[in-house]
């Protein structure tokens, strides 16, 4: 008889193909269920980051509405409440408010105190942990 039709040696040729084929394919699903976590939790921790900075901004426009000049002539240091955290604010004042003259047609000139600038920085290490080296956040009143 041939040997085409013996069982015994077709079980003998096959080597595990299909059963090579089916671990390379858990492998690549394995791989790409990882890289999904890790991309998932990359968003999450930078979501995080932003409500952080979202509220720290609200707060400080809050402060500068507020208090606005008075932050300048206040003792010392300020805070801002961040999600239940107290995280220190930097103040800073322009030194004194300009004086602008505005010539008024029939009236003569009229002088014009400029409020100070006041600007406000919180450092990036207490916005976040993932931002110890990041740029501080600054909110102020000039443009």
């Amino acid at each position: 008889m041939s040997s085409c039709s013996d069982p015994a040696t077709r079980w003998r040729r096959e080597r595990g193909g299909v059963l090579m084929e089916a671990l390379v394919g858990v492998l690549l699903t394995g791989l790409l269920g990882a890289g999904m976590l890790h991309v998932g939790g990359q968003l999450a921790a930078r979501q995080a980051d932003l409500r952080a900075e979202t509220l720290a901004m609200v707060e400080m426009r809050r402060l500068l509405r507020t208090q606005g000049e008075g932050l300048c002539d206040a003792p010392g240091g300020h805070t801002v409440d961040i999600a239940g955290r107290q995280v220190p604010i930097e103040v800073e004042c322009q030194s004194a408010p300009s004086v602008v003259a505005i010539a008024a047609p029939g009236a003569g000139t009229l002088s014009v105190e400029a409020p100070r600038a006041v600007v406000l920085r919180v450092a990036a290490e207490h916005l976040g942990a993932g931002r110890d080296d990041g740029p501080a956040l600054v909110v102020g009143t000039l443009q």
